[in-house]
Protein backbone atom coordinates (compact mmCIF):
# COMPACT_ATOMS: atom_id res chain seq x y z
CA UNK A 1 0.00 0.00 0.00
CA UNK A 2 2.83 2.37 0.84
CA UNK A 3 4.51 1.54 -2.45
CA UNK A 4 1.36 2.48 -4.39
CA UNK A 5 1.05 5.69 -2.40
CA UNK A 6 4.65 6.67 -3.23
CA UNK A 7 4.14 6.04 -6.94
CA UNK A 8 0.97 8.16 -6.98
CA UNK A 9 2.79 10.98 -5.16
CA UNK A 10 5.61 10.98 -7.72
CA UNK A 11 3.11 11.03 -10.62
CA UNK A 12 1.24 13.99 -9.08
CA UNK A 13 4.53 15.89 -8.60
CA UNK A 14 5.60 15.32 -12.22
CA UNK A 15 2.16 16.43 -13.48
CA UNK A 16 2.34 19.57 -11.34
CA UNK A 17 5.78 20.56 -12.64
CA UNK A 18 4.70 19.95 -16.25
CA UNK A 19 1.56 22.05 -15.83
CA UNK A 20 3.48 24.89 -14.19
CA UNK A 21 6.11 25.04 -16.95
CA UNK A 22 3.44 25.09 -19.65
CA UNK A 23 1.58 27.88 -17.87
CA UNK A 24 4.61 30.21 -17.97
CA UNK A 25 3.88 32.09 -21.19
CA UNK A 26 6.29 34.83 -22.36
CA UNK A 27 4.24 38.04 -22.52
CA UNK A 28 7.01 40.41 -23.67
CA UNK A 29 10.16 39.49 -25.51
CA UNK A 30 12.86 42.07 -26.41
CA UNK A 31 16.20 41.73 -28.16
CA UNK A 32 18.55 43.99 -26.22
CA UNK A 33 21.18 43.74 -28.94
CA UNK A 34 18.85 45.55 -31.32
CA UNK A 35 18.89 48.58 -29.03
CA UNK A 36 22.68 48.82 -29.03
CA UNK A 37 23.55 51.94 -31.06
CA UNK A 38 26.50 51.57 -33.42
CA UNK A 39 28.65 54.69 -33.34
CA UNK A 40 29.07 55.99 -36.90
CA UNK A 41 31.82 58.46 -35.96
CA UNK A 42 35.35 57.09 -35.91
CA UNK A 43 38.63 56.85 -37.74
CA UNK A 44 37.40 54.12 -40.08
CA UNK A 45 33.66 54.53 -39.73
CA UNK A 46 31.09 56.52 -41.67
CA UNK A 47 32.41 59.97 -40.73
CA UNK A 48 35.42 61.42 -39.00
CA UNK A 49 37.08 64.81 -38.49
CA UNK A 50 40.41 65.98 -37.10
CA UNK A 51 43.03 68.71 -37.39
CA UNK A 52 46.45 68.61 -39.01
CA UNK A 53 49.54 70.69 -39.69
CA UNK A 54 52.25 70.40 -42.31
CA UNK A 55 55.56 71.90 -43.31
CA UNK A 56 56.71 72.17 -46.92
CA UNK A 57 59.58 73.56 -48.95
CA UNK A 58 59.60 74.98 -52.47
CA UNK A 59 61.06 72.49 -54.94
CA UNK A 60 62.50 74.26 -57.97
CA UNK A 61 63.40 77.77 -59.03
CA UNK A 62 61.34 80.77 -60.04
CA UNK A 63 60.15 80.76 -63.66
CA UNK A 64 61.11 83.52 -66.13
CA UNK A 65 63.96 84.68 -68.38
CA UNK A 66 65.14 87.38 -65.99
CA UNK A 67 63.66 85.85 -62.86
CA UNK A 68 65.27 86.31 -59.46
CA UNK A 69 65.99 82.89 -57.99
CA UNK A 70 64.06 81.67 -54.98
CA UNK A 71 66.26 79.91 -52.45
CA UNK A 72 64.99 76.34 -52.24
CA UNK A 73 66.17 75.56 -48.72
CA UNK A 74 64.75 78.78 -47.28
CA UNK A 75 61.46 79.08 -49.17
CA UNK A 76 58.89 77.31 -47.03
CA UNK A 77 55.21 77.05 -46.13
CA UNK A 78 53.35 76.13 -42.95
CA UNK A 79 49.74 74.98 -42.96
CA UNK A 80 47.27 74.29 -40.16
CA UNK A 81 43.80 73.02 -40.91
CA UNK A 82 40.79 70.86 -40.19
CA UNK A 83 39.30 68.07 -42.31
CA UNK A 84 36.07 66.10 -42.45
CA UNK A 85 36.11 62.57 -43.92
CA UNK A 86 33.08 60.71 -45.26
CA UNK A 87 33.57 57.01 -45.92
CA UNK A 88 31.90 55.82 -49.10
CA UNK A 89 33.32 52.28 -48.91
CA UNK A 90 36.14 50.41 -47.21
CA UNK A 91 38.36 51.41 -50.12
CA UNK A 92 37.25 54.99 -50.86
CA UNK A 93 36.53 58.15 -48.84
CA UNK A 94 35.92 61.79 -49.74
CA UNK A 95 37.30 64.67 -47.66
CA UNK A 96 36.72 68.40 -47.27
CA UNK A 97 39.38 70.63 -45.74
CA UNK A 98 39.74 74.20 -44.50
CA UNK A 99 43.20 75.53 -43.64
CA UNK A 100 45.37 78.54 -42.94
CA UNK A 101 48.67 78.66 -44.83
CA UNK A 102 51.65 80.96 -44.39
CA UNK A 103 54.29 80.94 -47.11
CA UNK A 104 57.63 82.74 -47.34
CA UNK A 105 59.80 82.88 -50.49
CA UNK A 106 63.40 84.01 -49.97
CA UNK A 107 65.09 85.45 -53.06
CA UNK A 108 68.71 85.24 -54.04
CA UNK A 109 70.20 88.73 -53.65
CA UNK A 110 73.33 90.60 -54.76
CA UNK A 111 75.15 93.80 -53.95
CA UNK A 112 73.99 95.82 -50.98
CA UNK A 113 70.75 93.86 -50.56
CA UNK A 114 71.16 91.46 -47.65
CA UNK A 115 67.83 89.63 -47.91
CA UNK A 116 64.54 89.84 -49.73
CA UNK A 117 61.48 87.73 -49.08
CA UNK A 118 57.85 87.55 -50.09
CA UNK A 119 55.39 86.62 -47.32
CA UNK A 120 51.82 85.49 -47.96
CA UNK A 121 48.98 84.46 -45.68
CA UNK A 122 46.37 82.25 -47.32
CA UNK A 123 42.93 80.87 -46.55
CA UNK A 124 42.50 77.51 -48.30
CA UNK A 125 39.55 75.23 -49.10
CA UNK A 126 40.10 71.75 -50.54
CA UNK A 127 38.21 68.66 -51.62
CA UNK A 128 40.07 65.38 -52.03
CA UNK A 129 39.67 61.66 -52.72
CA UNK A 130 41.27 59.09 -50.42
CA UNK A 131 41.99 55.51 -51.48
CA UNK A 132 42.67 53.21 -48.53
CA UNK A 133 44.68 50.00 -48.62
CA UNK A 134 45.99 47.44 -46.15
CA UNK A 135 44.58 46.43 -42.77
CA UNK A 136 43.03 49.11 -40.57
CA UNK A 137 41.64 49.15 -37.05
CA UNK A 138 41.27 52.03 -34.63
CA UNK A 139 43.77 54.08 -36.62
CA UNK A 140 43.79 55.79 -40.02
CA UNK A 141 46.04 53.28 -41.77
CA UNK A 142 47.67 53.62 -45.19
CA UNK A 143 46.22 55.58 -48.08
CA UNK A 144 46.80 57.58 -51.25
CA UNK A 145 45.02 60.93 -51.54
CA UNK A 146 44.40 63.14 -54.57
CA UNK A 147 42.76 66.56 -54.29
CA UNK A 148 42.30 70.09 -55.58
CA UNK A 149 42.04 73.39 -53.73
CA UNK A 150 41.63 77.13 -54.05
CA UNK A 151 43.42 79.58 -51.79
CA UNK A 152 42.95 83.29 -51.16
CA UNK A 153 46.03 85.41 -50.39
CA UNK A 154 45.74 88.18 -47.78
CA UNK A 155 48.15 90.25 -45.68
CA UNK A 156 50.90 89.98 -48.28
CA UNK A 157 54.29 91.63 -47.77
CA UNK A 158 57.61 92.06 -49.56
CA UNK A 159 60.44 92.71 -47.10
CA UNK A 160 63.88 93.93 -48.21
CA UNK A 161 66.95 94.38 -46.01
CA UNK A 162 69.94 96.25 -47.43
CA UNK A 163 73.22 97.63 -46.14
CA UNK A 164 73.81 101.38 -46.01
CA UNK A 165 76.77 103.52 -45.01
CA UNK A 166 76.69 106.81 -43.14
CA UNK A 167 79.01 109.14 -41.22
CA UNK A 168 77.60 107.88 -37.93
CA UNK A 169 77.57 104.14 -38.45
CA UNK A 170 79.12 101.91 -41.06
CA UNK A 171 77.31 98.92 -42.53
CA UNK A 172 73.96 99.78 -41.02
CA UNK A 173 70.94 97.80 -42.24
CA UNK A 174 67.88 99.39 -43.76
CA UNK A 175 64.61 97.48 -43.72
CA UNK A 176 61.86 98.31 -46.21
CA UNK A 177 58.51 96.51 -46.31
CA UNK A 178 55.68 96.84 -48.84
CA UNK A 179 52.26 95.58 -47.75
CA UNK A 180 49.14 94.67 -49.73
CA UNK A 181 51.00 93.73 -52.90
CA UNK A 182 48.85 94.52 -55.91
CA UNK A 183 51.00 92.49 -58.29
CA UNK A 184 49.91 89.23 -56.62
CA UNK A 185 46.85 87.30 -57.78
CA UNK A 186 44.31 87.06 -54.98
CA UNK A 187 43.23 83.49 -55.79
CA UNK A 188 45.27 80.50 -56.93
CA UNK A 189 44.25 76.91 -57.72
CA UNK A 190 46.27 73.87 -56.71
CA UNK A 191 46.51 70.10 -57.11
CA UNK A 192 47.59 67.82 -54.26
CA UNK A 193 48.93 64.29 -53.92
CA UNK A 194 49.60 62.55 -50.59
CA UNK A 195 50.74 59.19 -49.26
CA UNK A 196 49.62 58.53 -45.69
CA UNK A 197 51.24 56.27 -43.12
CA UNK A 198 48.77 56.72 -40.26
CA UNK A 199 49.90 59.93 -38.50
CA UNK A 200 52.63 60.82 -40.99
CA UNK A 201 51.86 61.97 -44.52
CA UNK A 202 54.20 62.81 -47.40
CA UNK A 203 52.72 65.38 -49.75
CA UNK A 204 53.29 67.29 -52.95
CA UNK A 205 51.37 70.50 -53.76
CA UNK A 206 51.42 71.85 -57.31
CA UNK A 207 50.06 75.30 -58.12
CA UNK A 208 48.00 75.17 -61.34
CA UNK A 209 47.66 78.95 -61.87
CA UNK A 210 50.07 81.88 -61.66
CA UNK A 211 50.54 83.49 -58.27
CA UNK A 212 51.98 86.71 -59.74
CA UNK A 213 50.14 88.82 -62.31
CA UNK A 214 51.12 88.54 -66.01
CA UNK A 215 53.05 91.85 -66.07
CA UNK A 216 55.66 90.47 -63.64
CA UNK A 217 59.04 89.20 -64.86
CA UNK A 218 58.81 85.88 -63.06
CA UNK A 219 56.57 83.32 -61.36
CA UNK A 220 57.08 81.56 -58.05
CA UNK A 221 58.06 77.86 -57.96
CA UNK A 222 54.83 75.88 -58.46
CA UNK A 223 55.88 72.72 -56.59
CA UNK A 224 56.05 72.29 -52.81
CA UNK A 225 57.11 69.05 -51.11
CA UNK A 226 56.81 68.29 -47.41
CA UNK A 227 55.40 66.26 -44.54
CA UNK A 228 52.07 66.43 -42.72
CA UNK A 229 51.17 65.34 -39.20
CA UNK A 230 47.58 64.11 -38.73
CA UNK A 231 46.60 64.97 -35.15
CA UNK A 232 43.58 62.66 -35.24
CA UNK A 233 45.29 59.49 -36.43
Amino acid sequence: MNKIYNILSILLLVLGITFTSQAQTVLLEQDVNADTAIDKFGKNRTSYSASFFDLGFAAGQTIGDSAPSALMGRSWSFKYGYYYKLRVSNFYSILGQLAYKRAAYHYEVKGQIVSQKLIMNNALAEISNRFNFGKRGDFIGYYVELGASADYAFMTKMKTVSETTSDIETHAKEKISFHGLEWLEDIAYNAHARIGFNKFVLFGDYRLTDRLKPDQSHQLPPLTLGIRFDMGA
